[in-house]
């Protein structure tokens, strides 16, 4: 499996892990990471995800990361990765892949196209052409597999190859015209390109990272690391930590530049949704304070593994945070709960 569809194993995890991200380190301003570890970027590929994102429609755009080019195997020819979790019914994420050459373009379709096996389910169409405004645009199919259904296609323009997805457990699902209509009417790419927030100097990377760092009580900050936020474009910190508490064996916070993709940050009704199981503690979702005064979103859920997974916001900071908890570690629902309320949120 190459490409799109090797990454579509994580896709239903897409919704939730673009909500939350990273942590801390030490008191001083940490610095980014090293230039060519996992996971990081050169300066080529930030510029490349940046311009392919500023082609991406306005209201998908503020959901979408830069994606680093070091998956193996990685599609010959691919000079930028982007991938989005559009707050949009029945869609569960899209991503798309910018080439060097149409012949790169042409590869990677092939390839996705030989892993879609027998027909397209009812409302799904095949492989075909497809135009724009009477011009020949690419091509597109339909198809459905024991994970999802999804549509495939290649903009020629801007020689990109996309894939939107509905996975099984995506809320809606399956729902082929809601599938149809996003891709015809709301995914993209556009024919040309808008403004993305401004590239942050690798100072106001480490101040933001800092002041973040400072908010939070110094018993979990040491267990945190600053994580770079370029791929992000709308994020001015994100920070990681593992093992801030007992019983939590991970958290991060990430702080937005922005009202609008802070709002779009994450769904907590439907990520409540998404627990397998519940106790009286958990799933739950709706709004968090302090001294009776609201502070933000919250939602809890448990997923298969009997992980209890906390996210929530912090409203006069544009912060998201979140943390996961393994219950059969002895740390209960009700616990990880009071942990967050009294050691594991931010200061204002």
């Amino acid at each position: 499996m190459r490409g799109l569809r090797m990454r579509r194993w994580f896709g239903a995890a897409v919704a939730v892990t673009a909500l939350v991200a990273s942590t801390l380190a030490v008191a001083s301003a940490p610095a980014p990471a090293d230039p060519g570890a996992p996971g990081t970027f050169t300066d080529a590929e930030i510029a490349a995800g940046r311009t392919l994102l500023s082609y991406v429609p306005g209201d998908v755009r503020i959901t979408c990361t830069i994606e680093a080019l070091d998956k193996v195997p990685e599609p010959d020819g691919i000079i930028a990765d982007v991938t989005c979790a559009p707050n949009v019914k029945s869609i569960a994420s899209i991503e798309y892949e910018q080439f060097a050459s149409q012949a790169n373009v042409d590869t990677e379709y092939a390839n996705l196209l030989s892993d879609a096996k027998g027909k397209p389910p009812a409302g799904c169409a095949g492989d075909a052409p497809y135009t724009i405004n009477g011009q020949d645009a690419g091509r597109a199919a339909c198809f459905k597999d024991p994970l999802g259904t999804y549509i495939d296609y290649t903009y020629t323009p801007l020689l990109v190859v996309a894939s939107v997805s509905q996975f099984g457990d995506t809320p809606g699902a399956p729902d082929i015209k809601a599938l149809n209509d996003f891709a015809n009417k709301s995914a993209g790419p556009n024919s040309t390109a808008e403004e993305i927030p401004s590239l942050l100097t690798e100072a106001e990377m480490n101040q933001a990272a800092s002041d973040l760092l400072g908010r939070l009580a110094p018993a979990i900050a040491k267990h945190c690391t600053a994580n770079n936020p370029e791929s992000n474009p709308w994020k001015s910190a994100s920070l990681s930590c593992e093992k801030p508490w007992h019983g939590v064996f991970s958290a991060s916070y990430d702080q937005y530049r922005d009202d609008a993709s802070y709002a779009n940050a994450f769904d907590p009704d439907a990520l409540a949704k998404l627990s397998v199981t519940k106790n009286k503690s958990c799933p739950a979702s709706g709004t968090w304070s302090v001294d009776r005064k609201t502070q933000g979103k919250y939602a809890c859920w448990i997923n298969d593994a009997k992980t209890t997974e906390l996210v929530w916001g912090v409203d006069s900071q544009r912060i998201v945070a979140s943390a996961s908890a393994q219950s059969g570690d002895g740390f209960t629902s009700a616990q990880f709960l009071h942990w967050w309320d009294t050691k594991g949120s931010v200061k204002p």
